[in-house]
């Protein structure tokens, strides 16, 4: 079973953090997800269960999945350390479904807060009386790739076992953009390093899966973080916005979750 978790933070929209599925079963988040009626639905990274040249006719839940998941809201995808080995043809049979692919880059979504005018229209749109709509609000939503899958698409990627740090030039001018930045960046170990001083409203991590064991209300162990890693699971203040984690929908890994159940995460 998948839990849905809420954290109110003052965001402009409805939005459904989703992570790690591992083309594991989605149904519950599905339900979830018509029950919570997100605005918007950002997938922060590892959509693929392993980390090989697989299609997706073996991985079988992807597709129907991200299906699923434009036929509830707008949806915005970014990569996780699984999908280092995705290829290009795997990434336009995503976009085909209407997802948005962010790979180091931004996109701007405009987005109406009156459900009674639009739930997501032009500039200056017209309402249904003829009224001009009032009540915009402006998105931008950026992905940003790991260190991992940049490597991988070098040529000589095989010669150096060590994944390089993510690409961040291109960040400075999504900090300068007026509306809410988020940012969608799969490994949380990330945040301290590289974005925590970012003018950054709200960065979406997975990766982590809750720290597989949860004692006490910790996790036990992370990849990137070791043992009793910090950063598994809620949210997390920066110097000027906010690391909220999702504990995943699914599980990687051969070692079974304990006291962490899946979730679906809703910000509002």
């Amino acid at each position: 079973m998948i839990q849905t978790t809420h954290y109110k933070l003052n965001t402009p929209c409805r939005i459904a953090l989703l992570t790690d599925m591992h083309d594991q079963p989605w149904e519950d988040a599905l339900r979830s997800l018509e029950t919570e009626k997100p605005d918007v639905i950002c997938i922060a990274g590892d959509l693929l269960r392993d980390d090989y040249h697989s299609s997706f006719e073996e991985e079988v839940n992807i597709l129907p999945f991200l299906r699923a998941c434009v036929s509830q809201a707008p949806t915005f995808f970014s990569f996780g350390n699984h999908e280092w080995c995705m290829t290009p043809e795997q990434i336009e049979q995503i976009k085909d479904l209407g997802v948005i692919v962010l790979d180091n880059e931004w996109t701007e979504w405009t987005y109406c807060t009156d459900r009674n005018d639009c739930s997501a229209c032009p500039k200056d749109a017209p309402r249904s009386d003829g009224a001009p709509c009032s009540r915009q609000t402006r998105l931008l939503i950026g992905g940003l790739t790991p260190g991992v899958v940049t490597k991988q698409r070098k040529p000589d990627w095989r010669s150096d076992p060590t994944p390089p740090d993510p690409k961040l030039e291109w960040l400075a001018e999504f900090e300068k953009q007026d509306g809410c930045r988020i940012l969608l960046c799969h490994h949380p170990e990330y945040y301290p390093t590289y974005l925590a001083d970012r003018n950054i409203d709200l960065v979406f991590s997975g990766h982590a899966h809750g720290g597989q064991w949860r004692l006490f209300g910790r996790g036990l162990i992370a990849p990137g973080q070791g043992l009793f890693p910090r950063l598994t699971s809620g949210v997390h203040p920066g110097a000027h916005g906010k690391l909220v984690i999702s504990r995943g929908m699914g599980n990687g890994t051969w070692i079974p979750r304990i006291n962490n159940p899946c979730e679906v995460v809703i910000i509002t």
